[in-house]
């Protein structure tokens, strides 16, 4: 786990950043036959980035059913509920990448 993060959030920001994160390590346990998750949060260029990343054997996001079965569309309802943006990367060599961007004028106090 790398974070370093140095604004605060809405308390409902949190919860939804939270949940994102959450629901994305039950895919990597269920689904993904991953040995390792890296969960990492950073600050660049005027927005917060948290990303959570495996290197298990990933999925085609063409698959018509991945968004429900991965419970893609809740954590994108959650991302753009609090104004982020949800995206999901996951390569034909494996491991899958969920990265919620969060600009900075959405943070208590900006």
């Amino acid at each position: 786990v790398n974070i370093s993060l140095t604004g605060d959030f809405a308390p409902n920001m949190q919860v939804q950043m939270i949940r994102v994160v959450q629901e994305a390590l039950t895919n990597i346990r269920r689904h993904a036959q991953a040995s390792q998750v890296t969960i990492s949060a950073w600050e660049n260029e005027g927005e917060t980035i948290i990303e959570v990343q495996d290197n298990g054997r990933g999925f085609t996001p063409s698959d018509r059913f991945a968004a429900a079965r991965f419970g893609l569309r809740g954590m994108r309802e959650r991302a753009e509920s609090i104004g982020a943006d949800f995206q999901v990367t996951s390569p034909p060599e494996g491991g899958t990448t969920v990265r919620l961007r969060i600009p900075y004028v959405e943070k208590v106090g900006a």
